[in-house]
């Protein structure tokens, strides 16, 4: 009874609580039938009643009875009697699922679906109170999280149905019941606005979404909401960086309602659309920051200065990071400091660069930064945040969501790619302007070194076909690797299979395939022909799980038929949407297909240019099958730790900085959790670093001529943005690391920040005596 207590005093007007002295224990309550209610109960309610089943517990801990508890509740409630009694019965209902073992599946869905007639027979009284409907709908979505089509059809027979739906029905997590919405109420204004700002919306879908509202009819009802609607378009559209039709849209509105949103118009009421208000309370859009960077960004300073004068001399909302801005804007001093910074700390600090928050901020922002970092000195910086604006695509869209397929059911989207590709367009008109106008440079930064094969078209080394009937008969050969001595960790294989002294056992790792914590990795082959005495080197497969294959572990196919390998797999792709750091909530798409690729044993083995890669591994690095140099540097692809990167013995400045960066990097892997699609088991990753002859694989994103004079124990491809895209669309999921370094024209400080999006760090070096020191670092991991 003590949890009891701490409610005592805060409902103490409107029950008597007893002291723990006199207090029953919950199988002596006045009212037996209370009993599981209470014992579920008792743990969840520690803070301020505001419910009604609060309030019931409080009432039935109290030893009251029943005519007491409906008189408590009366008083709090102020409804009558019989819907009083109504609740409590569907509440006590309620608990008796609450209280059921976890493992109980079938007692859970017979429970629950009894429980979804009562509320469907509820929710049949039409006339019954607000708070009586909102009650039940707390409570099942208490239990099962999302209204049902049935419910919500009797919901919306209601006079104010629409408006409960929407406010309680527990939508930013429903996207089912929003689809049935779509489809049964014909104005969609308002769950078109529930929508934009109450759920995890990608940037197309925000987008075209925030286009439709701006092109209906609400934009004429009044200005307020015409304001808000505006402004929600304009927002979606600087944010993607389409400054051109930002631009025109702005200069096509009335002058009172452009200079409001460019000055900042602020929101205290609520927009009254299909019966429900939707409430504005403090919300506010303002462009006058924006405007003003896109001047000063032009060279426009007397422009801006008289802009800002003239035309506004407050703002509701201040930009401490454009002011900065704006006082550095013909600086002399060294901005180094200012725009990097000496954060360590992976989440924002006062120590954190101007750079870094740029990368966050509007176009007109990262433009303006761009243009005094090119002004002073620092070409990379601005260089940099000028190519990050073109990352920002309507076409891509830098977030998926299950969002996006609701609405790509109720919306036109006929028209869309094409107003988006013009808007791309556009844009890059813009972009190449204004980047002339600040400076930027495109730089060469590959051109010394060789063009990496990623640009060509993926060759496939195997053919798909469908399991027929006489393929799955029974395989007695070997599916375990008890009686094998294995050059790699047990658990890492897949798929073991053994026809005499000939055994094959395929398994999983990222050597070659840096998929973070996603899955296992690529497949491998190793295969032996005198009963596991001996193996194979390791012979990459060219697949990578879930991309879309899956292998089938307990498969009854024989692996080796003549001069072919097989191997049963099933469709079993990662949904993109659905990846996340970590990714506890990946989705897999699988068909029923029952599939087998075919492989000629000798095209996995095949190495035309006898460099010690396969063919098959040296298209995955990118590398040339047909030169055992690829970079003609004397060193064949198979010994060369950078197999892209023409070794020079003229010293670099940055050799140490590089390679102490890359010693904290190697095996940061090991740290990953894998989260198995098909269960909930996590494993961590194979450490098979010793398999024979074979080199651990670290993929970077960076500026090949920087690690010319660099020695490395391990395989480094490195990589420019573009071949790595064109690896994702080769390959699927790929996740390298992205290392920049940051230089001062003094040469005597640097600062490297490290990413592959699951786990990164920073590194900050000082130089003094001609040698570099690490003085401050950190890592991070989700």
């Amino acid at each position: 009874m003590k949890k009891i207590l701490s409610l005592c005093f805060v409902a103490a007007t409107l029950f008597a609580c007893t002291s723990n002295d006199k207090a029953k224990k919950e199988t002596d309550l006045v009212e037996p039938r209370y009993n599981t209610f209470v014992k579920e109960s008792s743990a969840r309610f520690m803070t301020t009643p505001d419910e009604f089943e609060d309030y019931l517990y409080l009432a039935v801990s109290s030893e009251k009875s029943q005519d007491e508890i409906i008189k408590a509740l009366r008083d709090i409630s102020k409804i009558p009697d019989s819907e009083i009694t109504s609740l409590i019965d569907f509440i006590l209902q309620k608990s008796e699922i609450d209280a059921l073992p976890y493992s109980d599946e079938e007692g859970w869905q017979q429970q629950t679906d009894a429980l979804l007639q009562s509320s469907l027979d509820l929710f049949s009284n039409r006339s019954a109170s607000q708070y009586f409907t909102k009650t039940v709908i707390d409570t099942w979505l208490d239990t099962a999280g999302c209204l049902v089509p049935d419910q919500l059809d009797r919901l919306s027979k209601r006079g104010d149905g629409f408006r409960l739906i929407i406010e309680d029905g527990g939508l930013s997590r429903c996207p089912e019941a929003v689809s049935w919405i779509y489809t049964n109420f014909d104005n969609t204004a308002a769950i078109d606005l529930f929508v934009i700002n109450e759920t995890q919306l990608g940037d197309t879908h925000k987008l075209l979404l925030s286009k439709r509202l701006f092109e209906s009819d609400l934009v004429t009802t009044d200005e307020n909401t015409r304001l808000y609607l505006t402004g929600l378009y304009l927002d979606s559209l600087y944010k993607l960086g389409y400054v051109p039709e930002y631009e025109s849209v702005l200069q096509s509105l009335p002058d009172s309602i452009r200079n409001k949103l460019i000055r900042g118009v602020k929101f205290n009421e609520a927009i009254e659309l299909s019966g429900y208000s939707y409430p504005l309370d403090g919300a506010y859009f303002h462009f006058y920051y924006e405007t003003l960077a896109e001047f000063l960004t032009k060279g426009n300073k007397d422009g801006a200065e008289a802009f800002k004068n003239s035309h506004f001399v407050e703002s509701l909302h201040t930009s401490e990071l454009l002011n900065t801005l704006i006082e550095n804007y013909s600086s002399n001093v060294d901005l180094y400091d200012y725009f990097i910074g000496s954060s360590t700390s992976s989440f924002y600090d006062e120590n954190e660069g101007a750079y870094w928050k740029l990368k966050g901020e509007a176009p007109g922002f990262r433009m303006l930064g761009a243009k005094i970092a090119i002004g002073n000195g620092y070409t990379h910086i601005g260089n940099s945040l000028a190519n990050s604006i073109s990352l920002n695509s309507a076409v891509a869209g830098t977030y998926q969501s299950v969002w996006n397929d609701v609405l790509s059911e109720h919306m036109s989207y006929e028209n869309y790619r094409e107003f988006v590709t013009r808007l791309d367009d556009k844009r890059e008109v813009w972009l190449r302007h204004t980047k002339e106008l600040v400076g930027f440079e495109e730089g060469q930064s590959n051109d010394a070194n060789p063009v990496s094969l990623f640009t060509h078209n993926r060759n496939v080394y195997f053919k798909e076909h469908l399991m027929s009937a006489g393929d799955d008969s029974p395989n007695t050969h070997l599916q375990s690797t008890a009686n094998l001595s294995l050059p790699i960790q047990d658990w890492s294989a897949v798929r073991v299979d053994q026809q005499g002294e000939e055994a094959f056992v395929i398994y999983q790792n990222h050597d070659v395939d840096p998929v973070g914590e996603v899955s296992g990795g690529g497949y491998w082959l190793i295969h032996s022909t005198d009963n596991g005495v001996s193996w194979s080197n390791p012979l990459y497969l060219g697949i990578q799980a879930n991309q879309p294959y899956e292998v089938v572990r307990d498969s009854k196919l024989s692996m080796k038929e003549g001069e072919f390998v097989r191997i049963e797999v099933k469709n079993a792709a990662i949904d993109p949407t659905s990846i996340s750091f970590p990714p506890v909530g990946l989705r897999i798409n699988t068909d029923e297909r029952s599939l087998y690729l075919e492989y000629k044993l000798s095209d996995i083995y095949k190495d035309s240019d006898n460099d010690g890669l396969t063919d098959i591994l040296e298209e995955k690095l990118g590398l040339n099958a047909l030169a055992e140099d690829t970079d003609e540097d004397g060193l064949i692809d198979s010994k060369d730790p950078l197999p892209f990167v023409k070794y020079s013995a003229e010293p670099n400045d940055y050799s140490f900085v590089l390679e102490t960066v890359l010693d904290n990097i190697v095996g940061f892997e090991e740290q990953a959790i894998i989260v198995n699609s098909r269960s909930d088991q996590m494993v961590p990753l194979p450490e098979d670093r010793a398999e024979i002859d074979k080199m651990y694989t670290l993929f970077l994103m960076g500026n090949r001529n920087n690690y010319t004079n660099l020695q490395l124990p391990v395989r480094t491809i490195v990589l420019s943005s573009q071949e790595i895209s064109r690896v994702r669309d080769k390959w699927g999921v790929f996740y390298p690391i992205n290392i920049e370094l940051f230089v001062n024209k003094s040469s005597n400080k640097a600062y490297v920040k490290w990413s592959a999006g699951w786990a990164g760090g920073t590194i900050i070096f000082e130089k003094s005596n001609n040698s570099w020191t690490v003085i401050d670092g950190s890592n991070w991991i989700t």
